[in-house]
């Protein structure tokens, strides 16, 4: 160690202590003063801030508002006051943006902190004094300035200027001739009145000449009937009889509640029995699966028309012609 140090005196270098950092100067933080942004002046100068808002000021436009601070050591270092938390900012401003800009000028040690703002007002507009603190690094102490307030006027939105016309006066005066008659208020009443004595006499003249229309369009309502008859209009004139066999069963299972083992027609016809069915149209379904069931299980299967199917729904559910 002792060569180590007479190398260096005869070297003519003597090692030197680290720089200490501004941010080690700091005192704790449960000792730092309120409204503190982290500013440390320059050696021997005070900090001063200042408000800068231009003019004119309106209630229709945001302006910039400008925190001035200078004799500034560190600007990197400074934090924008939030004076959206201020309840008398609040009460003058309706809109304060964050601050949009942070500008430093090194030739004057002046740091520019800018935020938006809308005026909330018409008239005399006074911008709050705002207190700020910050540190002299070699006294190890904290000092206090003020951006005194700062006093303008904010005028209403001006209406803007009416368009040019972009033809002769004459053109956009109307004439007495041309002057259209007005309606007057009564007739528009027999607007609604018409309207409905037009409804009320179709209505009237639909019933008269189409008597059951109400009723057919009350059974296709049924899912059953609707299903099966739009199932037949879908098939050609000729279709397999198992397809015609299926449409069949199923809605006599949607309709009247026939169990869906009831293949056979001596099933339907007991099933038929068990639910009461009226003999005549028992008959008439058995018979229509007989048929089916030749055409599908003979001895050369065949397609057959979905007409007779259609025909029997049709009049048993009283939409025949």
């Amino acid at each position: 160690m002792r060569f180590v140090v007479l190398l260096c005196v005869f070297a003519g270098q003597v090692p030197t202590a680290e720089p200490i950092s501004r941010l080690a100067q700091l005192p704790a933080i449960d000792q730092q003063k309120d409204d503190f942004y982290g500013a440390f002046a320059k050696a021997g100068k005070s900090i001063k801030a200042a408000w800068t808002l231009p003019e004119p000021l309106t209630t229709s436009a945001d302006s910039p508002l400008t925190l001035t601070i200078s004799n500034v050591l560190n600007p990197e270092d400074i934090r924008p006051p939030d004076l959206a938390s201020f309840p008398e900012f609040q009460a003058r401003f309706a809109r304060i943006e964050s601050p949009s800009r942070i500008d430093f000028d090194p030739k004057t040690d002046t740091v520019q902190i800018t935020t938006r703002v809308h005026p909330r007002n018409a008239g005399k507009l006074t911008i709050p004094e705002l207190k700020f603190v910050y540190y002299l690094p070699k006294a190890m102490r904290f000092q206090t300035t003020y951006a005194e307030s700062v006093a303008r006027t904010v005028s209403a939105p001006v209406a803007p200027p009416p368009l040019p016309l972009d033809g002769p006066p004459n053109f956009f005066v109307e004439r007495a001739a041309t002057q259209t008659a007005a309606i007057p208020a009564w007739l528009w009443w027999l607007v609604p009145l018409v309207l409905c004595a037009g409804t009320v006499s179709f209505v009237l003249w639909h019933r008269q000449h189409y008597p059951h229309a109400a009723e057919r369009a009350r059974i296709l309502r049924i899912r059953a009937v609707r299903v099966a008859l739009n199932e037949l209009r879908k098939c050609s004139h000729e279709a397999p009889a198992e397809i015609l066999a299926s449409i069949w069963q199923r809605y006599l299972v949607a309709r009247y509640g026939v169990r869906p083992t009831a293949n056979t027609p001596q099933e339907l016809g007991e099933e038929l029995a068990r639910l009461k069915f009226p003999p005549s149209r028992a008959m008439q379904a058995t018979a229509m699966i007989e048929q089916l069931h030749a055409a599908q299980f003979g001895p050369s299967a065949k397609a057959v028309s979905p007409t007779p199917l259609k025909e029997l729904i049709e009049s048993w559910e009283g939409l025949s012609a």
